[in-house]
């Protein structure tokens, strides 16, 4: 802990010969204790004095095989005892110094199993998190709840469908900002989420105001789709005539 290493900048610079120059940069390393994060990292900063902050999606434990209750041997799916195992990731904040690699602060934020964060994409050190969230009476995956979270109060706002919420299953939330060239608030914008409802093989698109947590709109999609995570999406160009 607290070691570091030399590495090569991905960008080159010219020196004063007109080459290119590679610059060196430090990486560091910061001890954090025994957990197990998949690969969600939510909002993270750096101060002026160099302090790291930063979110993570942290399982307090964890034991490889049956991920999500999943036995491909014999093609059966139970993801209450994996997810009773395991109890779920939670969401953490933990600050170090970057010169030294101390490990100032490391603090959870909330017992609601949640993942797949999402916020603002053009506010890095944003106050507002949002994710998916399990609140089942028997284990917490699949996630059927989303979440937003204050990263300044702590204070964590929960959203559950009205119609079968323990047969329902809710995808990684999308946050869609409303775009007012950099000066709007961290949650000024809409997000997006696709509710399953396996008990009545239906699967609905929800909009949320991102500000007031409200639901704003719906709309069905059919019968159930598959369970989806990781999208994105791609903003009207203002000044394209011909855009639908």
């Amino acid at each position: 802990s607290g070691d570091s290493g030399k590495g090569k900048k991905e960008e080159e610079e010219d020196d004063d010969s007109g080459g290119k120059r590679e610059e060196e940069v430090t990486t560091r390393k910061i001890d954090l204790g025994r957990f197990f994060a998949s690969f969600h990292v939510g909002p993270f900063s750096v101060s002026e004095d160099n302090i790291l902050t930063a979110h993570l999606l942290c399982f307090e434990r964890y034991q490889f095989g049956g991920e999500m209750g999943f036995d491909v041997r014999k093609q059966a799916f139970d993801p209450i005892p994996w997810g009773e195992s395991n109890g779920g990731p939670k969401l953490y904040r933990i600050k170090a110094d970057v010169d030294t690699g101390e490990l100032l602060e490391l603090t959870k934020l909330s017992d609601t199993p949640s993942d797949m964060p999402t916020f603002h994409p053009t506010k890095q050190d944003t106050r507002f998190l949002y994710v998916a969230a399990g609140v089942r009476e028997e284990g917490w995956f699949p996630f059927n709840a989303l979440a937003k979270v204050d990263l300044h109060t702590g204070r964590e706002t929960l959203w559950q469908p009205k119609t079968n919420p323990e047969h329902s299953v809710t995808t990684e939330p999308l946050f869609v900002p409303r775009g007012g060239g950099g000066q709007e608030k961290d949650d000024d914008g809409w997000l997006l989420s696709m509710v399953h409802d396996t008990r009545g093989n239906r699967t609905a698109l929800h909009v949320f105001d991102a500000a007031t947590f409200a639901p704003l709109w719906q709309t069905d999609l059919a019968a159930l789709w598959p369970w989806s995570v990781h999208a994105t999406f791609d903003p009207l160009p203002p000044d394209d005539d011909e855009a639908d």
